[in-house]
Formats: C-alpha cells, sequence, structure tokens
C-alpha cells in the first residue's frame, strides 16, 4: 500500500513530517534556543520528572555523533515507537538493515555515554 493510501493516513503524515523535518534541517544547520530552554523539558504526558534541558541537550550531542540513517533509524524505533518492519518500510530499507544500524548505533551511543560520564568525574 501506498503512504499516500487512504488506510496508512498515520504513515502518510509520519513521512510528510519526517520529510519537511529533513528539509529544515538541511536547510538551516545552526539549531535556535529560545526562552523555553531555561525551562524544564516535559515528558511525555505533560509530566516534567526531572527531564532537563541539559538531558535533552545531552541526547541532542549524542544523536548528532551518529551517522543519518543510525539517527533515523533510532528516533523511529524508540521515540516513534515503530517496530522494525515499520521502520524498514518507512525508510525504505530491509528489516535487517534496520537491525544492524540500531546495533551499531546503540552500541555507539553506549560508548559516548561512558565518555561523557568519565570526563564529569574527571572534572571533579
Amino acid at each position: 500500500m501506498e503512504p499516500g493510501a487512504a488506510g496508512d493516513a498515520p504513515a502518510y503524515a509520519r513521512r510528510v513530517l519526517l520529510n519537511l523535518n529533513i528539509d529544515r534541517l538541511r536547510r538551516k544547520r545552526v539549531v535556535e534556543v529560545g526562552d523555553a530552554a531555561l525551562e524544564v523539558v516535559p515528558v511525555a504526558g505533560g509530566s516534567t520528572s526531572g527531564t532537563t534541558v541539559e538531558d535533552r541537550d545531552q541526547v541532542v550531542r549524542l544523536l548528532a555523533g551518529l551517522t543519518e540513517r543510525e539517527r533515523r533509524v533510532v528516533v523511529l524505533r524508540h521515540y516513534c515507537d515503530l517496530s522494525e518492519a515499520a521502520v524498514a518500510a518507512e525508510l525504505g530499507i530491509a528489516p535487517g538493515t534496520v537491525k544492524s544500524a540500531l546495533s551499531r548505533a546503540l552500541a555507539k551511543l553506549r560508548v559516548s555515554i561512558t565518555e561523557d560520564t568519565d570526563e564529569l568525574r574527571g572534572a571533579l
């Protein structure tokens, strides 16, 4: 079924948003931070539960260390909560490619988080 078919409206909308965001990022490489950066960033459900701007900044920095494909796979799989098959269909790649890209990305993120923690300990 094509992403634009009437029965697959959520996938079509997700693809439109993904393409618009990719276009926006290509046009503008600088990320603007407004007054909201000084506040606690709400998590899903509207509660603040300890998630801060620093946490979000760390996530953005960690994701920036991944390749474009790895970033897309991680975001679609974990942030959008799509299955591996849905991520594969969304990106037009094989499900095995999704699994390997996700595995490599998570390994890189684990190393990056460990390095960040070691740097913080050294600074104290």
